[in-house]
């Protein structure tokens, strides 16, 4: 036998490895998916390998139901692998026109099912394909986001590390900021489209820090507070359009807990006070926001669950003239303790204590001729007694004359 040339050896891989393709490609199975059921129109053409589970290997395509290409791509068991293609479809016409058919609508790199490169966007102008937006990608991780007008005017450039801004489609500026590492990093500013301040703010690892102020679209200042690490710290002003005053804050600067606030209706008068008793107590007082007349006092513990404000304490009821009408305790949310309601001349009509939310001891109350309860002493013809003991029924109780017989 002849001995094989050094030609025929370097060829012979070659050869091999053509051989296996062939043999890869005619193991392969084409499917062909259709709209209709008499198979007349095509929705996706594609091959699968030829052994369970059948994945997706090869080019694959699909066409919406008028026969025109939507997307073509090249999948790699069962992965996307390579670029993909969308195309602008019949149902897209209407909006770009017919010469949009056809074109380019966005086109995709992927590795293994990643993103991995350049995902672009088009739209389209005067009959061609025009760039509007624009990713990178390394390994499915987003590194910069263009984009651009029609006009190509870019509008748009955010990238994980390194200055970023942002502008309408005027050109007028909308933000300018910086990210490190994918975070906010030092001076964030950003305008309304008339080019007046929208927000200033200072970040430090991706939290405020430093001074942050909103604005109205006229101009006036609509938020100005101090930040440590996301944390409102010291003064804290809220407005109004007319630039009056609409909420004003205090908290403490080391440990960020609230000090004082105080809120004004849209007529500048004084409607919530709530002051620190201590770092979980407050006392608060709410006014008519009209008349700026006092129509309830309480005082407030965080719920350790919801950290929300409770009542906790003495909690005060005012008729719209400043006489009390209901005088209550609290413990964390329930009533606890005595608890008096006064009619508007400040007679009392009901009276009593409370063990958690739950009637003991003797309470007494007030009824009209007809047995019911009354808002008035002058009305009432009757009084009861009932005498709730430590809580279990059956209660003692006494009717009274309203002049105690």
């Amino acid at each position: 036998m002849k001995p094989l040339s050094m030609k025929t050896l370097i060829s012979l891989p070659i050869l091999l490895l053509l051989h296996f393709n062939i043999a890869k490609a005619q193991s392969l199975k084409k499917v062909t998916t259709y709209y209709d059921v008499f198979n007349t129109k095509v929705h996706e053409t594609y091959t699968t390998l030829s052994t369970p589970p059948y994945l997706i290997h090869g080019v694959y395509e699909k066409y919406d139901v008028y026969g025109a290409l939507m997307t073509r791509g090249n999948y790699s068991q069962g992965k996307k692998n390579g670029k993909f293609t969308n195309y602008f479809a019949t149902e897209l016409t209407g909006i770009y026109g017919k010469a949009a058919l056809g074109k380019i609508w966005s086109e995709t790199n992927y590795i293994n099912d990643k993103v991995d490169g350049l995902d672009k966007l088009y739209s389209v102008k005067n009959g061609q394909s025009v760039l509007i937006k624009q990713d990178t990608w390394v390994k499915g991780e987003k590194i910069k986001d263009e984009a651009w007008t029609d006009d190509g005017l870019q509008i748009k450039l955010v990238q994980m590390n390194g200055p970023c801004y942002e502008k309408y489609e005027s050109g007028q500026k909308k933000a300018e900021y910086t990210l490190k590492a994918g975070k906010y990093e030092g001076k964030y500013l950003s305008w309304f489209q008339d080019g007046k301040p929208e927000v200033s703010s200072n970040y430090r690892d991706d939290k405020k820090n430093g001074k942050h102020i909103e604005y109205f679209k006229n101009g006036q200042i609509e938020f100005d507070a101090t930040f440590v690490d996301d944390k409102m710290s010291g003064l804290v002003m809220l407005y109004f359009e007319d630039g009056s005053t609409r909420k004003r804050i205090n908290y403490d600067p080391t440990t960020f807990s609230l000090l004082e606030e105080k809120i004004y209706s849209s007529k500048k008068v004084l409607s919530f006070d709530r002051t620190a008793l201590s770092s979980s107590h407050f006392k608060t007082i709410i006014y008519d926001s009209i008349t700026g007349v006092k129509r309830e006092e309480k005082e407030e513990a965080i719920d350790k669950q919801t950290q929300q404000p409770v009542k906790d304490g003495k909690a005060i009821e005012f008729y719209s003239d400043g006489k009390i009408s209901i005088e209550a305790n609290y413990s964390m949310g329930k009533l606890h303790g005595s608890y008096k309601n006064f009619d508007k001349s400040g007679e009392l009509i009901v009276s009593g204590e409370l063990n958690s939310g739950y009637p003991v001891g003797v309470w007494m109350y007030h009824y009209d001729e007809k047995w019911n309860k009354v808002k008035s002493k002058s009305e009432a013809s009757f009084f009861r007694k009932i005498d709730y003991g430590t809580g279990s029924s059956p209660w003692k109780t006494t009717d009274y004359y309203i002049s105690g017989e």
